[in-house]
């Protein structure tokens, strides 16, 4: 799995404009293991919970990041009146994962072997999380933009495949998890949010690494198109995926309100 140094320059960089949460789901890096499985539903209930504990109110611009795109569309979708808008980082378009009893064999024993216990269930369950999506689309019609990795094919994995595979670093297209094509998979985002604004960066896909500086510079977009002066954040880190919140409140112009700390979760 992704460590959160991934977002590192990200956090840097918006450092002086924002507080910055990061933060793994329960059974994901130093977060404890839950007691029993969770759907994706109960774990997008969970991430609410916490910011509200954090004292980091609504608005929320939405950042997600490969799976993490997908949890993020789902809290939109529950909590939309807190949404103001959302940044997909290479996210996985829904839809894209075979059911879990269609992976070949060797992906499920390398997944057994490799992937922590609660990785293997988000794995199981992407499929149904993506057909949910589907499902009950509604309209978002809030600012978005999706950032899309278009790598260079000679380049390889960023560490090689089985440097990333030993970290957990799952790359789909390379287990024969996929449903459908890759590019007609992106085309259902396109039909999901036909206002959302699409860059194609030459990137791989951990473009948080490759390029922090496109990633901010979009989500300072976003807050400037919402009319808000950032005041929290949340990067939410997950396996080969994550999501984030960034939390923006209306400009108070000079104002002398002290910022609260950093906080980490």
């Amino acid at each position: 799995m992704l460590q959160l140094t991934t977002w590192q320059r990200v956090v840097q960089l918006l450092a002086d404009e924002a507080d910055i949460v990061l933060y793994n789901r329960p059974g994901i890096g130093r977060s404890g293991a839950p007691e029993q499985p969770q759907g994706a539903t109960h774990t997008v209930g969970l991430l609410h919970e916490l910011l509200r504990t954090q004292n980091l109110p609504a608005p929320y611009i939405l950042v997600g990041h490969s799976m993490g795109g997908q949890y993020s569309q789902l809290f939109a979708r529950q909590y939309a009146s807190e949404v103001s808008a959302m940044l997909l980082v290479d996210a996985l378009p829904p839809g894209t994962f075979k059911p879990h009893s269609e992976f070949p064999w060797y992906t499920q024993l390398g997944l057994r072997l490799f992937a922590p216990a609660a990785v293997q269930r988000e794995i199981a369950d992407a499929h149904e999380m993506g057909e949910l999506l589907l499902r009950e689309n509604g309209p978002f019609d809030k600012p978005m933009i999706r950032l899309v990795a278009s790598p260079d094919p000679a380049a390889g994995k960023p560490e090689g495949l089985l440097k990333d595979l030993l970290k957990g670093v799952i790359y789909a297209e390379d287990f024969g998890v996929w449903a459908v094509d890759p590019d007609i998979a992106e085309q259902r985002l396109d039909q999901l949010y036909p206002h959302s604004v699409v860059r194609r960066l030459r990137a791989h896909h951990r473009m948080q690494e490759e390029a922090p500086d496109a990633v901010v510079e979009a989500l300072r977009e976003l807050m400037a198109g919402a009319g808000c002066m950032p005041s929290g954040a949340s990067i939410e880190g997950g396996w080969s995926a994550r999501h984030g919140i960034l939390r923006a409140e209306p400009d108070r112009g000079n104002s002398d309100e002290e910022k609260p700390p950093d906080k980490a979760a």
